[in-house]
């Protein structure tokens, strides 16, 4: 199974902040024309939310990363990891979280990511404690309206106090 890079503007080893989504975009598929790359500077909706929720929360893109509940691309046909998959996407953010030493807020973007936390909080319950997590939702259209229950300024002002929170406890 491939998986999309991780962006070299982000922080790497030294990411104060980590941002959990659900699984890798289309505008990270090189294979479709995307990037290759786990990025804010995609060429799609969520990707541009994300920058802009990052810019007006003062948070510096080296001081993040990005990574995904379920870290590859979907199987065909899926539009969303099932439990089964976010659990097969644990052992890999456990091992990419032993590479974070200074790692202070955790961010779950979103329902599956969210999930996909609590089942690596299941697997190592000291993750609890070891750091700051503050749940926000996915920058997709949909995601950042809560399904069209918020306007799209709602949300973005949502995801903007959680980038705060986390900058703010990652200092």
């Amino acid at each position: 199974m491939r998986l999309p890079y991780v962006c070299p503007l982000y922080g790497g080893v030294e990411a104060r902040v980590l941002f959990l989504f659900q699984d890798p975009g289309p505008g990270t598929d090189d294979a479709a024309k995307g990037s290759g790359f786990l990025s804010s500077e995609n060429n799609d909706p969520s990707a541009m939310v994300f920058a802009q929720c990052m810019d007006a929360a003062g948070l510096d893109v080296s001081r993040a990363l990005t990574w995904n509940s379920y870290p590859w691309f979907l199987p065909t046909g899926m539009t969303r990891p099932n439990k089964t998959l976010l659990r097969e996407g644990v052992r890999p953010l456990l091992q990419l979280l032993d590479l974070l030493p200074g790692l202070k807020a955790v961010c779950p973007m979103g329902g599956p990511a969210i999930e996909g936390w609590a089942l690596a909080v299941e697997s190592q319950p000291a993750l609890a404690s070891r750091y700051a997590v503050f749940n926000g939702r996915h920058t997709s259209p949909l995601g950042i309206r809560r399904g069209l229950r918020e306007t799209r300024e709602e949300g973005i002002a949502f995801v903007t106090e959680i980038m705060k929170k986390a900058r703010d406890a990652s200092a």
